[in-house]
């Protein structure tokens, strides 16, 4: 599906499909209101293949903006909302970017770094007595040209979503509209959405799993999405008076989520490991409701494969299974090692996986060498019989005096410990072992070694449990609930013990 198709449907389209607080828009009312967009943007002087900075807030202005530069032949670069202004302007002279499309404080913060702005204006779409308005400021720099260059050595690349990857320095992701509009259907086929459905804008849309399998997942079926006023967690008298049927979570907040919904017929997960322990606990938390474990990563689109548990006996101490690939996805393991029968890197083949990376105007764009269009995953998984079950990110494998150590098994365990509310097991560097396990632990009460010790020992032989236990404040997390692997903020009360 093209841009040019999908707002074709969207025109022709007389029900509700998007809305917020203050207003709500039919297909064709939010058809007319891109559309209005993308025509004032080419007044304003913007051309095809420019690049836009979106700053994508979860409210409609955002998705207007958005699909507005995609209909004015732009590449939409996707703005996290809680980025400082000064990693803000790094990413804007890193890419190139020429166009900043955010609220009014955004600007003025940004020009008072790039003090040659050419345009400073308002970009607004009226309906229904509503207007929708994003700022927008036109930066003169001469990387602008580079950046042309860059992304011209890739025709179709329409959509950059940033990720930091290992280096902790942001890399784009390249994607077409039509690679995204494509996963997004075949999200729609494999969980069953339906049209009738009212879905929870909940996770941010900046983010990949809230932006394509959600948000552009219901536009393409045609349902309702709602977002709901900003918020940490999920608001149950909104989501009752709005009926809502569908949401869609990060392991981390579906744990944490106590709410009842009389209308909700489906929950989905993805973002991070959803272990047997959690799967079991939303069985029980919602009866009656489909629930789905989907996995996918940003290069594969995102979407790769879903399973759906709430019927399911899921075996204690494991992550839930991978499930079944996406239409048009093939999976198979890369061998990682001969001491571990079954155990590899996971390799997707999918139609929808990027067209390529973008490091920045000084670097220019890479294009993967994945022969057969073959993602690496960097995700290691042990395949059984019936099924593929996730371990680890190879990144993240400990080798502790040569035991392999899996950080999302360990922590799994420790989570359904009494008193523990969060946990992070991390590798680190030993002079004797080559690297030993770090526990973190974020508990509410004192919870005795000993005792996780014998938690560990039911589940794991004695070499695989960590060698260190830490109590910590806190366990920092993104705005998704996603731990951050790199940080490092984490607040040690200093009690500590080895095992």
């Amino acid at each position: 599906m093209e841009i040019n198709h999908f707002l074709s449907n969207l025109e022709a389209n007389n029900n509700i499909v998007i809305s917020e607080d203050k207003a709500s828009l039919t297909g064709r009312e939010l058809y007319y209101s891109i559309s209005q967009f993308a025509a004032e943007l080419e007044r304003s002087g913007f051309e095809n293949g420019s690049a836009a900075l979106v700053r994508m807030t979860n409210s409609i202005s955002s998705v207007i903006a958005f699909f507005g530069v995609l209909k004015a032949g732009g590449v939409v670069f996707v703005g996290n909302p809680y980025d400082p202004i000064s990693r803000v302007c790094q990413v804007i002279q890193k890419f190139g970017v020429e166009w900043f499309f955010a609220d009014k404080p955004s600007i003025f913060a940004v020009q008072n770094t790039f003090t040659e702005q050419v345009i400073e204006a308002e970009v607004n779409t009226h309906l229904n007595g509503t207007v929708f308005s994003y700022s927008l400021s036109k930066i003169n720099g001469a990387s602008i040209t580079e950046c042309k260059k860059a992304l011209g050595l890739i025709s179709d690349a329409q959509v950059a979503i940033f990720s930091s990857g290992t280096t902790g320095q942001p890399k784009a992701i390249l994607h077409s509209a039509r690679n995204l509009f494509s996963n997004a259907q075949r999200h729609c086929d494999a969980v069953g959405l339906r049209s009738s459905d009212v879905i929870a804008g909940f996770l941010p849309i900046y983010y990949s799993y809230g932006l394509v399998a959600n948000l552009i997942s219901s536009l393409v079926r045609g349902s309702k999405f709602i977002f709901q006023a900003r918020s940490s967690q999920l608001d149950p008298l909104w989501a009752n008076e709005n009926k809502v049927s569908v949401l869609a979570l990060t392991p981390y907040f579906g744990q944490r989520m106590d709410v009842k919904i009389p209308t909700l017929r489906m929950l989905t997960f993805g973002g991070d490991a959803l272990s047997s322990e959690a799967a079991n606990e939303l069985k029980s938390k919602f009866v009656g409701c489909e629930l789905y474990s989907t996995y996918g990563l940003t290069e594969a689109g995102p979407r790769v494969a879903s399973w759906r548990f709430d019927h399911q006996d899921i075996p204690s101490g494991l992550i839930v299974p991978l499930g079944e690939p996406l239409d048009g996805c093939e999976l198979e393991l890369l061998s990682h090692s001969n001491d571990l029968a079954g155990l590899g890197e996971l390799v997707v083949k999918t139609s929808t996986h990027t067209l390529g990376y973008f490091y920045g105007v000084g670097r220019g764009v890479e294009i993967p060498d994945w022969p057969e269009g073959k993602v690496h995953t960097g995700d290691l998984f042990i395949k059984t019989k019936e099924h593929f079950y996730f371990v680890s990110r190879d990144k993240e494998m400990i080798v502790q005096n040569g035991e392999k150590l899996f950080p999302p098994v360990i922590e799994s365990i420790i989570r359904h410990i009494e008193g523990v509310i969060d946990v992070r097991v991390e590798g680190v560097f030993d002079k004797d072992k080559g690297q030993i396990a770090r526990a973190m632990i974020h508990a509410d009460r004192e919870i005795p070694v000993s005792k996780l010790r014998r938690s560990l020992l039911k589940e794991l032989p004695h070499a695989s449990i960590p060698a260190e236990f830490a109590f910590v404040d806190f366990i920092e997390r993104s705005a998704t609930g996603k731990k951050l692997v790199n940080s490092p903020k984490h607040q040690d009360q200093g009690t500590e013990c080895a095992v």
